[in-house]
């Protein structure tokens, strides 16, 4: 499904949002206020994430994803860490959807109440830690092989045409 400001690709490519220079300029914007101004699980999270301290994971804090901005971002991974507090009990649908659209991009999600990160941060970690793990390498293994095959066929049907053309001079 391609929705606004997103553009179809081929087999094999992933979505890719496009969003105007000012859009984009906006939302850094926005996330860098954020940065400013973090709750109090998101100061303790970012404490025990910061500096790849979670098996050496490089997570990002208040990163902008097209028109959003989540909590953490580990690109590496893939993988969206949302902080769920207080207002998230009142915009439940919302926050459903949001994370249905950021799905749809290929990216994961692991939700933790700020209660677990304030009480237990630990299990908070632990939760992190059993996301499952999709390397970005592993996709572009998988995107690489694929081409492989791909250019292994094409040179396969090029050689039986070549050997069909002499079989018949």
């Amino acid at each position: 499904m391609v929705g606004p400001g997103r553009e179809a690709r081929g087999e094999g490519e992933s979505d890719k949002w496009e969003f105007s220079v000012a859009l984009q300029k906006k939302m850094q914007e926005i996330a860098q206020q954020f940065r400013k101004e973090p709750t109090e699980s998101e100061a303790i999270l970012w404490d025990m994430l910061r500096n790849r301290k979670l098996d050496n994971r490089k997570f990002r804090r208040q990163h902008p994803i097209g028109r959003f901005v989540v909590d953490f971002y580990c690109h590496e991974e893939r993988l969206i860490v949302e902080i769920d507090g207080g207002i998230h009990a009142s915009q439940q649908d919302l926050d459903r959807q949001r994370q249905e659209i950021l799905e749809s991009l290929g990216l994961r999600f692991v939700r933790i109440s700020s209660n677990l990160v304030e009480t237990n941060p630990l299990d908070a970690l632990q939760k992190i830690r059993c996301a499952p793990r999709t390397d970005m390498a592993t996709e572009d293994e998988r995107r690489k092989q694929t081409l492989l095959r791909r250019q292994t066929n094409k040179v396969r049907l090029s050689n039986e045409w070549t050997k069909n053309d002499m079989d018949e001079v």
